[in-house]
């Protein structure tokens, strides 16, 4: 009789610990598509201006406005830390999304954009053209997994 009761102690303690295990499993084990990642945009570099003289150059993610130069000319490269609305850095999103390039004028005018996908965290910063109806620019960003 006394191994009876000592089985079900074992059997009670196998149990504890495989519900521990599983329980720390599901705490550290990563989700296979991350729900919030951040955008960084460390710079935009301006190839060819969208007018003759200079562009009122405005980032806009999500909806918001997340980076701002003006007189900006071709051959120039403006760096995160220049802008004059904000930072256009830790911009949380998930999926898909684009970084839309606007001259700001008497209104915004879309002249360009860049895609970004919550795909791309661990990929490094990307030097990437964007699409361009007017001018070109080039956006240095990376997608990370946590705020910088």
């Amino acid at each position: 009789m006394s191994r009876r009761p000592r089985t079900r102690v074992l059997s009670r303690t196998a149990l504890a610990f495989a519900g521990a295990v599983a329980m720390l499993m599901t705490l550290f084990t990563p989700p296979a598509s991350a729900d919030t990642v951040y955008l960084q945009v460390w710079w935009i570099k301006c190839v060819n201006q969208s007018e003759p003289f200079s562009d009122e150059i405005r980032l806009q993610f999500n909806g918001q406005i997340i980076g701002s130069w003006n007189d900006v000319d071709g051959g120039e490269t403006h760096w995160y830390y220049s802008s004059q609305f904000g930072w256009p850095l830790n911009r949380p999103f998930s999926g898909n999304n684009a970084v839309d390039i606007l001259e700001a004028d008497s209104e915004y005018n879309l002249i360009g954009w860049v895609g970004v996908s919550e795909s791309e965290v661990g990929t490094g910063a990307h030097q990437v053209p964007a699409h361009m109806y007017d001018g070109s620019y080039t956006v240095y960003y990376e997608v990370t997994a946590n705020p910088v």
